[in-house]
């Protein structure tokens, strides 16, 4: 039996991981005994729980399974907060080496018919946008030196080569394009600890 964490989270998160759940139940009836759901306070829910976004035994129990789904964090209520649900995600990220978020799109004929794109834009679509993650991860360690990103920029590059640029190269996929753009984010230095 394979043991999956579900970390609903907060805000919207919740609502998601209903619908998330519902969705899998519904297109694995047959499998579903293979599955354990064991859910687990994370993120604003967490905060209002514990006092912490990451409890120890939420971060036990994600390094024990075999899969983690996640929901959704950022309540606006926690925005000003000392600590907030961010942080919590920081700190499974860095405690699990979670370095990219893997996002394939693959649209099926079947389904074509029930979307508002047009047919002959939408047949044959199939990539995959690759997230990458470690920035945030690399700054936290960094605290004392965030004005050099020079390191940061080099173990990106080399889980980035390694984990998507080369097999997305590869002759079995088909074809040897990709696409890389950039996305610069703003996270508060106290998500850190930094002074």
């Amino acid at each position: 039996m394979k043991k999956i964490v579900v970390l609903a989270g907060d805000g919207i998160g919740p609502e998601i991981m209903d619908s998330a759940l519902a969705v899998l139940k519904a297109a694995c009836p047959d499998h579903l005994q293979c599955f354990h759901f064991d859910q687990r306070p994370f993120g604003g829910a967490a905060l209002a729980l514990t006092g912490e976004p990451l409890p120890q035994e939420t971060l036990q129990a994600c390094q024990q399974a075999d899969a983690i789904l996640l929901g959704a964090i950022g309540d606006p209520a926690w925005e000003n907060a000392p600590i907030t649900p961010e942080k919590g995600l920081l700190n499974l990220r860095q405690a699990l080496g979670l370095y990219a978020n893997i996002r394939p799109i693959k649209v099926v004929d079947a389904v074509i018919a029930l979307s508002p794109i047009k047919e002959a834009i939408l047949r044959g679509t199939d990539f995959v946008i690759v997230r990458e993650l470690t920035v945030v991860s690399i700054l936290a360690k960094k605290q004392k030196n965030l004005k050099k990103p020079t390191t940061s920029i080099i173990i990106i590059k080399q889980r980035f080569d390694g984990f998507c640029v080369k097999p997305l190269r590869s002759p079995a996929r088909g074809r040897s394009g990709f696409s890389l753009s950039i996305k610069q984010m703003c996270w508060r230095l106290a998500d850190f600890g930094a002074d």
